[in-house]
C-alpha cells in the first residue's frame, strides 16, 4: 500500500526528538507490533479515531487526546487507514534535566509515579483546558524553526510540559484502576510474568501454574495483549536490561541479571527487537 502521510522528524541536541505526522495510512509509519520506545513518550493525536493497547489494556482514542508512556511499556497503535489523522510525537531523554541541576527530579513522575500500563491518557477536554496542546504546537513551531534561541526555548517548553503533565497525571494514581484486560486469567499470567520474568520459567511451567492447557493460554493471552507469553517475557527481559545499563550495570551481568543464559543469543534478539546493540543503546545514553 502506497503510503499517504506527511512525516517530519526534530532532533534538539539528543534532549528530545518530535515527530509529526498527518494525513492517511499513518500507521504505516509505525511497526505494527508491539514495542516499547527508549524515551519518555508524550503523543497528542490531534486529529484521530482508533485505539492503542498498552500492556493488555486497550484504550480508544478520538481528537485531541495524550498518551504518555514509559520507557517500558509494550504498545500498539491501531487505526482506520481511511481515515485522515495528525499526531505529534515528543520522545524525552532524561538527560534534559542535567541542563537543570536545581530542578526536581519529581518532574518525571507523570511517568514514574504510574504503575505500568496504568493512567497513561489524558483526554482531550484535560489537555485542552491545562494547555497541553498548546505547549506541544509550541515546541513543534519550535522545532520547525531552528536557531540557537529557539533550540533553547524549546527545551526550556519541554521541562514546562513535564510540569504540566504532572498535574494532569499524578492526582489519578491513588484512585482503583481496573485490570488490564476483561480476562481475569490473562491479568494474573501478565502480573506472574511481571513479577518472575528473570527466572527460567517455560510456557509449560507457566500453563501448568494457572492450570490451563498451552495451547489455550497462548490463544488467549495473544488475543487479548497482541504477542504470545514468551514474547512478553523477552521484552520483559530487554526492558530490564535496559534499566540495568542506565543503573551503570556492564551488558553481560545485566544479560544474565535478565534471566539470559547465553549472551551471543541475547546480542542477536536484543538488536533485532530494539534495531541497536547494547553498546550502542549505551552510547545513546550520553
Amino acid at each position: 500500500m502506497n503510503k499517504s502521510f506527511e512525516k517530519s522528524c526534530f532532533n534538539n541536541n539528543n534532549l528530545f526528538q518530535l515527530h509529526h505526522l498527518k494525513g492517511s495510512n499513518i500507521t504505516h509509519a509505525y511497526s505494527a507490533e508491539p514495542h516499547y520506545d527508549t524515551h519518555l513518550t508524550v503523543a497528542y493525536f490531534k486529529h484521530f479515531c482508533g485505539n492503542i493497547k498498552i500492556e493488555g489494556n486497550q484504550t480508544e482514542l478520538g481528537d485531541g487526546d495524550i498518551i504518555l508512556l514509559n520507557h517500558n511499556e509494550i504498545h500498539c497503535v491501531f487505526s482506520d487507514d481511511n481515515n485522515f489523522c495528525e499526531r505529534i510525537t515528543l520522545y524525552i531523554s532524561e538527560n534534559i534535566l542535567k541542563l537543570f541541576p536545581s530542578a526536581p527530579t519529581e518532574l518525571f513522575d507523570a511517568f514514574r509515579r504510574r504503575p505500568v500500563g496504568k493512567d497513561n491518557f489524558i483526554p482531550a477536554k484535560t489537555v485542552s483546558s491545562i494547555g497541553i496542546d498548546k505547549l506541544l504546537e509550541d515546541i513543534h513551531l519550535l522545532c520547525a524553526n531552528p536557531t540557537p534561541s529557539n533550540d533553547a526555548l524549546g527545551i526550556c517548553k519541554t521541562v514546562e510540559l513535564m510540569s504540566v503533565l504532572n498535574k494532569a497525571i499524578i492526582p489519578k494514581n491513588n484512585t482503583v484502576v481496573p485490570g488490564n484486560t476483561d480476562i481475569p486469567i490473562v491479568n494474573k499470567i501478565i502480573k506472574y510474568l511481571g513479577e518472575h520474568f528473570p527466572e527460567d520459567i517455560t510456557c509449560d511451567e507457566i500453563a501448568a501454574k494457572f492450570n490451563i492447557s498451552k495451547f489455550h493460554m497462548e490463544k488467549i493471552f495473544k488475543s487479548k495483549t497482541g504477542i504470545s507469553p514468551w514474547c512478553y517475557v523477552i521484552k520483559r527481559r530487554l526492558l530490564f536490561f535496559n534499566d540495568l545499563i542506565k543503573m551503570g550495570c556492564g551488558a553481560e551481568e545485566a544479560c544474565y541479571k535478565c534471566g539470559f543464559k547465553n549472551y551471543s543469543n541475547f546480542y542477536r534478539l536484543y538488536k533485532k527487537h530494539t534495531g541497536m546493540s547494547p553498546s550502542e543503546f549505551k552510547q545513546h545514553l550520553k
